[in-house]
């Protein structure tokens, strides 16, 4: 799995989380009981915690340890470990969102690019954690599937700027 891709780079966290959950529900069905197990989750929970107020960002590789230290997701497949470990992230990204601690201008910014790449490493991480056959494995499928939406919002966002309502068309 190639994720030296740029376009990867510049999507952001809470896309990945969208277009994963979205991917997700298309092809294993409802990730509301994942959610919940997530959420009700004293591990998880204490992870957040101690990341907060630590300010301090776990990596891919712990958020998927402590995911799959939880007896639920221990046997899960790896899409399971995947979205569950998103939705660790997207708590975390919450409550630092909440915290007074973050507040600065340069944190948002390490932040934004901090939790893009935290997202590519649990891809990558849970990527490792299956079983490939001779088929396109979920995750490759997925990171196609971003860089597809992407260069569609993309093509979407530049025919939006060269269109001036005085002008019509900007040649």
């Amino acid at each position: 799995m190639d994720t030296n891709n740029p376009i990867l780079l510049e999507t952001h966290a809470t896309d990945y989380i969208g277009y994963f959950t979205y991917a997700y529900n298309m092809r294993f069905g409802d990730s509301r009981k994942i959610f919940d197990k997530v959420s009700n989750s004293n591990i998880c929970n204490e992870l957040l915690v101690n990341a907060v107020s630590l300010k301090v960002v776990p990596s891919g590789n712990e958020i998927v340890r402590i995911v799959t230290s939880s007896r639920y997701f221990m046997l899960s497949i790896p899409e399971t470990v995947c979205l569950a470990s998103f939705i660790v992230v997207k708590k975390l990204m919450e409550q630092i969102n909440k915290s007074p601690l973050y507040t600065s201008y340069e944190w948002t910014i390490q932040r934004e690019y901090q939790f893009t790449e935290l997202c590519l490493s649990i891809i990558v991480r849970c990527d490792k954690l299956k079983i490939h056959s001779n088929k396109e494995s979920f995750f490759d499928y997925f990171l196609k599937s971003t860089i597809k939406t992407h260069e569609a919002k993309e093509r979407e966002r530049w025919s939006d700027e060269d269109f001036d309502s005085d002008m019509g068309w900007i040649q």
